[in-house]
This record gives C-alpha cells, sequence and structure tokens, in this order.
C-alpha cells in the first residue's frame, strides 16, 4: 500500500543587487532571518549577471540607484534566469521613472527601501507564489490617480514647505540638510511627515500634489 505524503515546499532563494554595503547587510539579515534561503548579494549588475551562472535566485531585489533603467531587471526577467524580480526605490533618488520603466522591464513589483522588513518578506512569499501585490507596494507610474486629496486639516509647518520645495527643486536629503542647516536625519523626518499628510507614497507623489493643490507654486526654487 502506498501512502501519498505531503510534498513540502521549500522557501524561495533570495539575492539582491544593491551598491550600500549596508543595505546588501541589512537585507540578508531580513530575509536569513525570515527563514528564507539567503545566496548573497552583488555591488554592480555586472557581479550579479555573473552570478547567475553559479546559482539561479527564486527572486532577486534590485535597488533603483543600481539600475535607474531598468536594463539589469530587463535581464534578470528573461525567461530562464530568475522567476521573480522586485525593484526596490531609493528614497533619495526621483522614482517616478524607475516604477514606469521596472515595471516595463518586468519587476513584479516594487517596494519602498523604507518598507518594514516583514512587509518585504510577506510581498517577496507573495509574489513569488504568483499571489496579489499588496497595496503598499508601489504601483507604476501610469497607475496614479488623476487627483489625490490632502489632508487640509493638518497642513504643512513652515520648515516641512521648504523642504518640500527644495524636493520640488530635485535635491536630496544631503543637499536639503546642507542648504537648511539641519541634520541629514531631520530631513529624512520632515519628508516622512510630508508624505503622511499629502497621502504621497514617495517624493515625486508629494511634489505632484503639493503642485496640483496649490501648496507649491509652478517655478522650482534656485
Amino acid at each position: 500500500m502506498s501512502v501519498d505524503l505531503p510534498v513540502r515546499r521549500l522557501p524561495p532563494t533570495v539575492a539582491a543587487v544593491a551598491a550600500t554595503p549596508l543595505v546588501r547587510e541589512g537585507l540578508g539579515s531580513v530575509i536569513r532571518q525570515a527563514g528564507l534561503r539567503w545566496l548573497g548579494a552583488a555591488a554592480t549588475p555586472r557581479q550579479a549577471l555573473a552570478g547567475l551562472r553559479r546559482v539561479c535566485p527564486d527572486v532577486v531585489l534590485v535597488d533603483s540607484a543600481v539600475d535607474p533603467r531598468g536594463v539589469l531587471i530587463g535581464e534578470l526577467a528573461r525567461p530562464g534566469r530568475v522567476r521573480t524580480v522586485l525593484g526596490l526605490v531609493s528614497d533619495d533618488r526621483p522614482a517616478t521613472d524607475f516604477r514606469r520603466v521596472g515595471r516595463t522591464a518586468g519587476a513584479r513589483a516594487l517596494v519602498p527601501l523604507d518598507a518594514d522588513p516583514a512587509e518585504l518578506v510577506s510581498l517577496i512569499l507573495r509574489v513569488h507564489r504568483g499571489g496579489h501585490v499588496p497595496v503598499r507596494a508601489v504601483p507604476a507610474a501610469e497607475d496614479e490617480p488623476a487627483t489625490a486629496d490632502v489632508d487640509h486639516g493638518e497642513p504643512l509647518s513652515p520648515r516641512q514647505t521648504e523642504v518640500l520645495e527644495l524636493i520640488a527643486a530635485g535635491l536630496a536629503s544631503a543637499d536639503i540638510a546642507e542648504s537648511l542647516e539641519l541634520s541629514v536625519e531631520t530631513v529624512r523626518t520632515h519628508v516622512k511627515a510630508i508624505l503622511r499628510r499629502l497621502g504621497a507614497r514617495d517624493r515625486a507623489h508629494a511634489v505632484s500634489i503639493a503642485f496640483r493643490s496649490g501648496l507649491l507654486a509652478r517655478h522650482p526654487v534656485p
């Protein structure tokens, strides 16, 4: 008599491509602690493609800072290479173009680098299994609604308005901190508050909302 035993599904293998050592180490720690199989991280697209000759991960996380044009994502997403590619959107760089090219190149989902670790792991598992992508994942640029509501009951402070104006001018957190004589951490705290109060998913979205709602004049800060 034969008995059909349940097939045990192994957790997915995960790798990453990120230029920053702390990001690579942090992702590896999150993946290992979650019980997934961590295969390591590459610092450049060339290293990532060379690594595919040795291993073929189920999931690869690609930082937008490494692959802003989606070239690496397109290569990884080719049939027979990687099952699932996720784009990690860097907070200090405009994400609008990456959302568009990332999805076009074949990224299954995009997620902010400041996402909660448990949320990232859940997204990896859901997308790998072909499930529904959570709302927290960053949608493609063309998915942005035509209008957005601003919570006028909690307006931006004068300092937050200054920070938003400098974001609109294209400055990164370090540049804003130098311009306003603040610490980078203080600037990032202001940015998070701005995103929360405007209901924006990233900096580019916040600027778009601010222009449409009249919070910012339609001319860049010098």
